[in-house]
């Protein structure tokens, strides 16, 4: 999962953008486990980034515990489901705007 996303990544890195990294945690548990969990969870995806030569200033990371669910309870989903979906981390690029229309030049679909 992570190598796929360094194929378009490691460009924008290079270039010098940034990644948020993001840990969640389902609900299973304490409140301070599961913050604690999701920290060694940002640092593990933090570690990998940090072996593919991406410096420590461009990496910020945030534990989220079970604060910030990704998935909520609803009618199409089983509880499984959606602590599955919880249990997670999200790493996103963020970089200035000149930057970002070096890979997304205005007026081109980015899609």
């Amino acid at each position: 999962m992570l190598d796929g996303s360094w194929t378009w990544l490691g460009d924008m890195i290079a270039a010098g953008a940034w990644i948020n990294v993001s840990g969640h945690t389902d609900d299973v548990g304490t409140a301070s486990y599961n913050l604690r969990l999701s920290r060694r969870r940002a640092e593990a995806v933090r570690l990998y980034y940090l072996h593919r030569g991406v410096r420590p200033d461009q990496i910020r990371i945030t534990a989220f515990g079970e604060t910030h669910p990704i998935a909520e309870l609803g009618e199409r989903h089983s509880n499984a489901v959606v602590r599955a979906t919880n249990r997670n981390v999200n790493a996103s690029p963020e970089m200035p705007i000149a930057i970002f229309h070096r890979f997304f030049p205005p007026g081109e679909p980015i899609c």
